[in-house]
């Protein structure tokens, strides 16, 4: 498989993200913090960002942080990771082709992925799920908090946007929504 590179035009506007994430302790799963529970008016799936039509955009990096350390949430986890899914609000449809494993937090990680919205009537979504195991450094600790940001290219040129869809051959429905 070949990769499809472009270089960002000038004129895309940069738009950083940041969207905070729960944890409870002890309200779905016993004994577990759970990324599924809603708590403190923040839910599992939060809009990043609202789409608007006829524009591309370009998801460059995301960075995970918590409010414990690195080695806390490493320890923390069972068998199965947290997982972070970006999401078109209206279908659901993820972005990338599956959830990623955030198996330790990380800061400025390549992930390119393009984005495509012809109507604007939908939003970018995160949703992060999972469960972490207490441990003695989180004993007391609740909710625990996971900072998701991304880094995120907005472009509405309708030249580069027509060279984009020339480049891809037809398939640009296949490859990007």
């Amino acid at each position: 498989m070949s990769a499809i590179s472009f270089p960002v035009p000038i004129k895309a506007r940069f738009i950083p993200t940041e969207n905070v994430f729960l944890a409870p302790f002890n309200t779905i799963t016993p004994g577990k913090y759970d990324f599924g529970a809603v708590s403190g008016g923040l839910s599992a799936a939060q809009v990043v960002i609202p789409l608007q039509g006829n524009s591309l955009y370009l998801i460059d990096r995301y960075s995970v942080g918590g409010d414990i350390a690195s080695e806390v949430f490493l320890a923390s986890q069972g068998a199965t990771p947290p997982l972070l899914s970006l999401q078109y609000s209206i279908t659901g449809e993820n972005v990338y082709s599956r959830p990623i494993p955030v198996v330790s937090f990380v800061n400025d990680r390549e992930s390119v992925v393009w984005a495509w919205s012809h109507k604007g009537d939908d939003n970018l979504s995160l949703r992060v799920s999972g469960v972490l195991n207490q441990v003695a450094e989180t004993v007391g600790k609740d909710p625990i908090r996971m900072h998701v940001s991304l880094a995120i290219y907005a472009i509405e040129d309708r030249d580069y946007i027509a060279k984009f869809h020339d480049r891809l051959s037809g398939s640009f429905s296949d490859a990007v929504r």
